[in-house]
């Protein structure tokens, strides 16, 4: 990666950054949202929220975790819930540069990064604390480390398509299609069925 590309991809990151932030912690948590930052509240052990709140409900319980690590440090907060998600869908941006590189080319690359951190519905998801955000932030991170294994074919990268297959799915339970689309896909890029790659990614997503 030369300077120049570093630069263009953290000013891209900046900007979707900045937008995302803006005015962040203004508007009042919508039910989602207070439902998972109630779990990782009561997951950072406030008393409080452990009393109203349980832990367990509908989905895993990765994203609720880190907003937890976020509460510890600074406090309860609108704008500490969602900081996280932030951070994770600038994440997206910066991944999607790389995708987009490998699949076309750095043009096709610069483009589409733009594009990505100025859409509404993006910035809109993105500043909120939900689970289908760390979802699609490991989701993307597979598809890249797939492409990277399709142009390199190692063995460590396996390895990694299966710990963010499992990461996804610890998001949120629907994250289980990516592991599906992951060993479907190294089938098409082997083009038979190698069972020790397929053993390595479901290890891997397993643990």
């Amino acid at each position: 990666i030369s300077k120049q590309e570093i630069c263009i991809i953290f000013s891209i990151f900046v900007i979707a950054f900045t937008i995302r932030s803006y005015d962040l912690g203004e508007l009042a948590l919508n039910n989602d949202e207070a439902i998972y930052a109630g779990q990782a509240a009561a997951l950072a052990n406030y008393s409080e929220y452990q009393e109203q709140f349980s832990i367990f409900r509908a989905h895993p319980l990765l994203l609720q975790f880190m907003i937890s690590i976020s509460f510890y440090f600074f406090g309860i907060s609108e704008f500490t819930a969602r900081i996280v998600p932030v951070f994770l869908s600038c994440g997206i941006v910066v991944i999607s540069y790389f995708v987009a590189k490998f699949l076309y080319n750095q043009q096709t690359a610069i483009i589409s990064t733009i594009i990505l951190s100025l859409l509404p519905y993006h910035v809109s998801i993105s500043k909120q604390a939900l689970v289908d955000v760390s979802m699609s932030f490991f989701f993307i991170l597979d598809l890249l480390l797939i492409i990277l294994y399709f142009r390199q074919n190692k063995i460590l990268l396996l390895y990694g398509i299966g710990i963010t297959s499992g990461l996804s799915f610890l998001s949120k339970e629907v994250g289980i299609i990516t592991f599906a689309i992951s060993i479907i896909t190294l089938i098409i890029i082997n083009k038979k069925i190698r069972f020790k790659n397929i053993l390595f990614v479901t290890l891997s997503f397993i643990f």
